[in-house]
């Protein structure tokens, strides 16, 4: 798969909840890994895990470490719940 392939993918989390769409993709120059996903997460869920939308910004965007990627095939699947991401995700 290409990186570019995973741009726009819905992102699942563990409970099968719509979690928002990859936006932007981090990775480590030197190996090419990507290390990281930005995914641009809808308004019930930033609102779930604690984080408030700011009218001036627009849309939320998290960066979610790829250690918590459980599979990728025509979405990416977490293995964690909403909940559970508010204490590892970082917003942009």
């Amino acid at each position: 798969m290409r990186m570019v392939d995973l741009m726009g993918k819905q992102v699942i989390g563990q409970q099968g909840k719509l979690l928002g769409d990859v936006c932007d993709i981090e990775f480590e120059e030197k190996t090419m890994q990507i290390t990281k996903i930005c995914v641009q997460i809808k308004d019930d869920v930033a609102e779930e895990i604690g984080l408030d939308k700011s009218i001036l910004r627009g849309s939320i965007k998290i960066d979610i470490p790829v250690t918590v990627i459980q599979a990728i095939s025509d979405v990416v699947m977490l293995d964690r719940t909403v909940k559970e991401l508010g204490t590892i995700a970082i917003k942009r």
